[in-house]
């Protein structure tokens, strides 16, 4: 029994104990200064109340029967938070399926009727209208031939001109260099003849006779500078042996 309480007797048990007996004692001594101090002063001294080990068991005892309170009311919901980076793009989703058709509208109201257009040009009419004029390129050409002899080429209008049979209209023919008239005004590169009229713009000639013009004429009448509803035919005379030469644009304007 004395081993027993020798084994467990520190100074922490015996601190406690002290304690407790003071405790109980209703405060009648004081820690190093006796019975007769605590009784002359009629005060307690700190380590009969306030002292550590006085305190120490308090908290002890205070402690052993605390309870958990209840829980308090629910605190106000707090600021939104900044926004955060956007994330990256996702994969492209695949195709979704088409959709049914949907049902067909109402037909619309006739719309009012447009203004009447502009008479168009026809692609094929059988004369040449009156006023229009129609153009083209001519050639003659010998390469050897003797002096003082004809040679001869044709112009056919690709529109025939609205003329009554054995009618002819004037020919008139711009050599090479030559001024503009006032039957045919225009030039090689732009062709024209005023109303009933076949111009020749000559741009190349050699080895002609005479005055070098190019001469229409109509073989069947001989009329010279003259031609047809449908052409004419193109006359020149050589005037010296060699090389003939005479080529051009034209313009016909119908009557």
């Amino acid at each position: 029994m004395i081993s027993f309480v020798r084994r467990h007797l520190n100074y922490a048990n015996v601190a406690v104990t002290a304690a407790l007996v003071f405790a109980m004692s209703g405060g009648a001594f004081a820690l190093g200064g006796g019975t007769n101090a605590a009784k002359n002063t009629g005060t307690s001294t700190s380590a009969t109340h306030g002292g550590p080990v006085a305190t120490a068991a308090k908290k002890s005892k205070a402690k052993s029967k605390s309870t958990r309170g209840p829980a308090g009311p629910r605190g106000k919901q707090g600021p939104a938070g900044p926004e955060g980076k956007v994330g990256a793009t996702g994969p492209q989703g695949s195709e979704g399926k088409v959709g049914a058709t949907g049902p067909q509208g109402s037909e619309g109201k006739e719309g009012k009727e447009g203004k009447q257009g502009e008479p168009g040009l026809t692609g094929y009419t059988k004369y040449l209208p009156a006023g229009e004029t129609e153009t083209g390129y001519f050639m003659l050409h010998e390469s050897n031939t003797a002096a003082g002899k004809h040679v001869i080429s044709a112009i056919s209008f690709n529109i025939p001109l609205e003329l009554e049979e054995g009618v002819y209209i004037p020919a008139v023919t711009i050599a090479v260099g030559g001024a503009p008239t006032s039957e045919c005004p225009g030039t090689v590169q732009e062709p024209t003849a005023e109303e009933g009229y076949l111009c020749l713009y000559e741009s190349k000639a050699a080895n002609l006779g005479g005055e070098g013009y190019v001469k229409a004429e109509v073989f069947a009448t001989k009329q010279t500078l003259a031609a047809t509803a449908t052409g004419t035919e193109l006359w020149v005379l050589s005037e010296a042996e060699g090389e003939v030469w005479s080529s051009g644009t034209w313009a016909v304007t119908a009557p």
